[in-house]
């Protein structure tokens, strides 16, 4: 392209493109030639005056051969308009334009055109037409043009051929076969892919073996074929057996085993093929990353990733999507955003892939805004997509949005419910509790019965230990499924978290006496590009006696700490001792384990599992992240757990029971000041909720400024309160005096939670707290109740703004304005990465306080931390005064501007407090 560039310019400067076969030539390189540039030959036409008909021929041929076909209409009506007369070169261009679009309108207005314009029909545009209108699904029309065409040659019959095929209709396609007067290589492919396509590869392969000549296409397509029908090894057989492979065939057999739940295979196939210095394309690429993604394989997903970079590959839609993919399902879900946001053009897949993966990483909200953002840029959701999006529901509790979404499916986009959404919902009011509610929606899905549903909703009644309906969703699942063993085993767990041991013994012998048994627990582990697999109580890894020496000091350290095994499970009349071993030797322990003893101090040990992660792994889990200061990822079947400092993602859902209902939303209440929402005002939103309420519910508070006092009493406890942005949802008052009385928002309940919202007091008269003068308090904000959170708020006034009286709080990336006193009281309270901006400046040359805390004994387990923050603002300031006799703050790792004055503390004139 650099020669042909320099050329042009030549040609420029030398006034040689007026010449228009010159600048043809030109364009035909440009348009036509592997190393040209469409869009530039396209530049290049628009500057000839007046084109003539071959001009105009190799522009059209440049934008029908091209992957944006479109244009090609455009200028062909462009060509009639200008007076240039197509002839028989013309038409099979444009003719190829409407096939690749499936433009079936276009493509017969141009058949008719032809037929009236008086240019002969050459075989070309008979056999293009054959084509356009089969790719159309217009298998009539091809036909009648097939029977009446005078010209028929090879080509005709493969056209027809491929278009019945295309279409599903094999009967015919055998029939037109069978007829054939002769028969390429291309005509037996055709077929063969049929009946693979259709699933009868034993028709396929005598075809194949009836084969006068094979090509590389004929092993490709049995190959894939056999794949499709999961005979991955009469896949390998035929792939071992070809004469001469290409990079098709290496992609098919990866293909083969990555799609067959077989990715150990497929990536050592991959690297085979790297290693004869064969070149992957884009679909072995595809495959070798799902592969990666299957078995959370994060570092040889990220040497893939480094070969596509290497080598220059472009990462479109298709190789970005399973980029997303991969590392959304080895966890690494920054890398997985990274790509996303690199994508110069987001299909629909890709937007899918990353919201499917912020769902199960446990990123709920975030992917609910994808989603939203998505609708707004235009693109159209699939069905895959609203798997993703419920999925998203499901794992953050939000069992009214999941509703919303789930009958907007057919509402709004005309898209069916199929099995995978209905399970999501099944899902979704499981996690919820809301087990009732489940089974009468699961009987009246209008969809044969599926025995995933019934376990998913048995697995919601082990966690929340409902033997009742355990029992009756049980007996279902055994009609569905009598020969699964692993719902027997499921059966039998819930019998025994609820203490019916002779039931679960009953259970227990049914199974054994029918000669079932579960699947074993599988985990693999990655340690430097290695993958490593293990099995309940495995003793084959060549590193066995130091893993399980590993184990016997995980247990030591275990013990220190007041663990004690979950045997529950274990149902067998053997001694506690005999119990306590069997729970201790589940693969996922042996994973970490061996992840200890293998991996560098610091990176995280990343283990997948089978199938879902038991009580006693989860507690273990946790507890090793803690004990020796590792992050821990875990991905089982259902989601992801991300353990650190001794804490789950998962919030303990799997080690919840029926009366622990912490962070599962079972209400969403909307409010908009513009009537747009149930209520128009925050506190007709909380009066709405039912005394002593034991569930999370939800008010969203659209953006706007509501002028209201807002209070929440004592027995309105479980209340999220979300805005949009604290920057555009504010609740605010103007009042002063009884701190009790006059500030914006006051919290009496336990267990509340606010997010992205501010509270505000404008009333801006500041009564100084000079010892023996006049107090007026304006606070934003009374905080009066045990275990509050708030997440990305603001408070802002001017004096006592944030009134932290008793409780145990945490306030996380808030926002906190005032000059005096601004946050004080007698809390238990940590602030962390919160911005602190004084405004004591307007304080008319007296010294400003951050902090008051309040307390008044030694005894008293109260005080505040600050982490991380920062200490900014106007006019001199002191971090805090001793308002008690025993005042105590601690300001760490936070970063303080000079308006702090040195001392840092005062004492208020109080004698004693210094």
């Amino acid at each position: 392209m650099t020669h042909f560039l320099q050329i042009h310019a030549q040609m420029i400067r030398n006034l040689l493109f007026e010449d228009s076969f010159a600048a043809s030539k030109l364009i035909e390189f440009c348009a036509v030639s592997d190393s040209g540039n469409i869009h530039y030959a396209r530049k290049i036409f628009s500057q000839i005056s007046h084109p003539n008909t071959f001009t105009w021929n190799t522009i059209l041929r440049g934008y029908a051969n091209s992957p944006f076909p479109r244009p090609s209409l455009h200028l062909f009506n462009q060509m009639l308009k200008s007076g240039a007369k197509p002839n028989s070169f013309t038409f099979p261009s444009v003719i190829k334009a409407c096939a690749h679009l499936a433009a079936f309108e276009q493509g017969m207005q141009l058949h008719g055109f032809i037929s009236k314009s008086g240019v002969d029909y050459d075989l070309f545009s008979i056999n293009g037409l054959i084509h356009m209108y089969a790719v159309c699904g217009k298998t009539d029309f091809a036909r009648r043009l097939f029977d009446t065409s005078c010209q028929r040659d090879l080509v005709s019959w493969n056209s027809m051929l491929t278009g019945y095929v295309s279409c599903g209709l094999l009967a015919q396609a055998r029939q037109l076969f069978d007829e054939m007067p002769e028969r390429g290589v291309v005509s037996w492919n055709v077929m063969i892919s049929g009946y693979c396509k259709s699933g009868d590869v034993d028709t396929a392969r005598k075809l194949f073996d009836g084969m006068p000549i094979r090509n590389a296409e004929s092993w490709n397509t049995l190959i894939a074929g056999y794949a499709k029908c999961g005979l991955v090894e009469n896949s390998r057989d035929l792939f071992d057996q070809m004469p001469v492979r290409n990079i098709i065939s290496w992609s098919a057999m990866i293909t083969a085993y990555a799609q067959g739940d077989r990715p150990l295979e497929a990536l050592a196939l991959f690297d085979r093929m790297r290693k004869a210095n064969l070149k992957p394309n884009w679909a072995t690429i595809v495959s070798a990353l799902s592969a990666c993604a299957h078995i959370g394989a994060l570092d040889r997903g990220r040497s893939i990733h480094l070969y596509v970079d290497q080598s220059k590959m472009k990462v479109d839609s298709i190789i970005g999507t399973a980029l997303i993919d991969m590392y959304a399902k080895c966890g690494s879900i920054e890398n997985a955003f990274r790509i996303f946001d690199m994508l110069a053009s987001k299909d629909v897949f890709s937007w899918t892939a990353m919201i499917g993966g912020l769902a199960v990483n446990g990123h709920a909200e975030k992917a609910l805004e994808l989603f939203s953002q998505m609708e707004g840029d235009g693109v159209r959701p699939n069905e895959v997509t609203f798997v993703g999006v419920l999925s998203a529901c499901s794992h953050g509790g939000f069992v009214e949005l999941a509703r919303q979404h789930f009958n907007s499916m057919k509402l709004v986009y005309g898209i069916d419910p199929q099995m995978e959404h209905y399970g999501c919902m099944v899902d979704t009011l499981g996690r919820a509790g809301l087990l009732q509610e489940a089974v009468p929606f699961l009987e009246a899905i209008p969809v044969k019965a599926n025995p995933v549903l019934w376990g998913t909703l048995l697995g919601a009644c082990w966690i929340h230990r409902n033997a009742k309906i355990g029992e009756y969703v049980g007996d279902r699942l055994v009609e569905l499924q009598p020969d699964d063993g692993g719902v027997y085993v499921l059966l039998s767990n819930i019998y025994a978290t609820v203490g019916r041991w002779d039931d679960a013994r009953r259970v227990r012998v049914l199974m054994k006496s029918k000669g079932l048994k579960k699947s074993p627990g599988r985990s693999s582990i990655e340690v430097h590009g290695a993958i490593h697999e293990f099995y309940a109580g495995d003793k084959s890894h060549p590193r066995i006696e130091e893993i399980y020496l590993m184990l016997d000091k995980i247990r030591s350290r275990l013990k220190l700490v007041g663990y004690t095994p979950n045997t529950s499970p274990v149902l067998f009349d053997v001694q506690d001792e005999e119990k306590e071993h069997a729970v201790s030797y589940h693969s996922e322990k042996l994973a970490i384990a061996f992840g200890l003893i293998s991996m560098e101090a610091g990176v995280p040990i990343r283990i997948v599992k089978n199938l879902r992660v038991c009580h006693d792994c989860h507690t273990v889990s946790k507890l090793i992240s803690n004990i020796f200061s590792r992050d821990i990822v875990l991905r089982d079947r259902n989601v992801f757990h991300y353990f650190r400092d001794g804490c789950c993602s998962c919030r303990d859902y799997c080690n919840r029971d029926g009366a622990n209902r912490d962070n599962v939303v079972a209400r969403t209440i909307t409010v908009d000041k513009w009537g747009h929402g149930n209520f128009r005002s925050v506190q007709e939103a909380i009066d709405s909720i039912p005394p002593n309420n034991k569930w999370w519910i939800r008010i969203h508070v659209a953006p706007g400024v509501y002028n209201e006092k807002v209070r929440i009493p004592k027995e309105k406890p479980f209340i999220v309160l979300e805005g949009e942005n604290r920057r555009t949802t504010i609740i605010q008052w103007n009042d002063h005096g009884n701190a009790i009385t006059s500030c914006t928002f006051a919290l009496f309940a336990e267990n509340f939670v606010a997010r992205n919202i501010s509270f505000k007091n404008s009333y801006d008269q500041i009564s100084p707290r000079v010892h023996g003068k006049v107090v007026t308090w304006a606070p934003a904000a009374l905080i009066q109740a045990d275990k509050a959170s708030f997440y990305y708020c603001a408070f802002i006034s001017l004096q006592d703004t944030l009134t932290d009286s008793q409780g145990r709080h945490y306030f996380k990336s808030c926002y906190i304005e005032g000059a005096i006193d601004f946050i004080w009281g007698n809390g238990r309270s940590v602030y962390q990465a919160c911005a602190i901006n004084s405004v004591a400046r307007a304080l008319n040359g007296i010294t400003g306080y951050v902090t008051a805390q309040g307390r008044n004994s030694s005894a008293e387990d109260t005080g505040f931390i600050f982490q991380r923050c920062v200490v900014y603002g106007t006019g001199s300031t002191y971090l805090g005064r001793a308002y008690g006799g025993y005042s105590r703050v601690i300001f760490y790792k936070t970063a303080l501007s000079n308006n702090v004055v040195p001392e840092g503390w005062s004492a208020w004139g109080y004698t004693g407090h210094e």
